[in-house]
C-alpha cells in the first residue's frame, strides 16, 4: 500500500511541476530569430528527462527485479510512460519549420514536410485543448503549430499585422 500512496504522490508532483514548466515554456514561442520554428533547448532537455524518468528508468527497475510483487505497474509505466516519452521526443527534435512573407513551411516526423503559401491561407484558429494553432489553406490541408514551439507567438503576430495591413489598403483604395 505505501508503495501506490508513493505513486501518487510522485505522479501529484510531476503534475504540478510540469504545469510550473508549462508556464515558462508557453513564454518560449516569442524567440528573437525571425522566420523560424524550432523547439528550445528547455523543452528539449525536458523531453530527454521525460524519456529518462518514464522509459529508461522503470526498464532498469524491471531488469534489477526491485519490485517483483508490482510488475505489472511497472510494465505498464513502461508501456504508457514509454510511448509518450518517445514521442516526445520525436517532437522535440524532429519538428522545424521556417516562414517569410510569402510562405510557411513545417516538417514533423509524423506528417512529413508541408509548405504552403500564405496567399491560400483560409483560417488561423486557436484550440486552447491541444494548446495549437490550427492554419487551414483553400486545399484543406492543415499544419498544426504549437504554442511551445518557438517562433509561433512571432509568426501569429506577423500573420495578424499582414491581414491588418491589407484591410487598411484595401479601405484606403
Amino acid at each position: 500500500m505505501d508503495f501506490f500512496k508513493s505513486l501518487i504522490f510522485k505522479f501529484a508532483l510531476f503534475v504540478m511541476v510540469f504545469y510550473i514548466i508549462n508556464s515558462f515554456l508557453e513564454r518560449e514561442s516569442w524567440i528573437k530569430e525571425f522566420g523560424v520554428f524550432k523547439y528550445s533547448l528547455i523543452f528539449k532537455s525536458i523531453s530527454i528527462i521525460f524519456f529518462l524518468l518514464l522509459f529508461v528508468f522503470p526498464l532498469y527497475i524491471l531488469s534489477s527485479g526491485i519490485y517483483q510483487n508490482n510488475i505489472l505497474i511497472v510494465l505498464l509505466v513502461i508501456i504508457f510512460g514509454g510511448i509518450s516519452s518517445i514521442s516526445t521526443l520525436f517532437e522535440a527534435f524532429g519538428v522545424k519549420g521556417s516562414y517569410d512573407e510569402e510562405s510557411v513551411t513545417l516538417k514533423t516526423p509524423w506528417g512529413g514536410t508541408k509548405t504552403k503559401s500564405l496567399k491560400e491561407l483560409e483560417y488561423i484558429e486557436f484550440k486552447s485543448i491541444s494548446k495549437v494553432w490550427k492554419l487551414k489553406f483553400y486545399d484543406d490541408t492543415i499544419i498544426n503549430l504549437s504554442v511551445y514551439l518557438g517562433g509561433v507567438g512571432n509568426f501569429i503576430e506577423f500573420v495578424q499585422d499582414a491581414i491588418l495591413n491589407c484591410y487598411e489598403y484595401d479601405e484606403e483604395n
